[in-house]
């Protein structure tokens, strides 16, 4: 994995790991990436970021979401 999407990816964790999904209903992390809604602008920015690793353009200038 490249290491400019890491502190997106642990931000989005940290926020899936810390919801009522994970810790009450025990769910698992891909379901609960897509219901819990406090979590969704770290999935979001960590998307971004992936996607800007397949841009050429921002392979270049360097993935600005994070």
């Amino acid at each position: 994995m490249s290491k400019s999407c890491q502190g997106s990816l642990e931000d989005l964790v940290r926020c899936l790991r810390g919801s009522d999904c994970m810790q009450k209903e025990g769910k698992d992390v891909t379901k609960c990436a897509l219901t819990v809604p406090e979590c969704q602008k770290y999935r979001e920015a960590h998307v971004r970021c992936k996607l800007g690793q397949l841009d050429a353009r921002t392979r270049i200038q360097g993935n600005k979401s994070y």
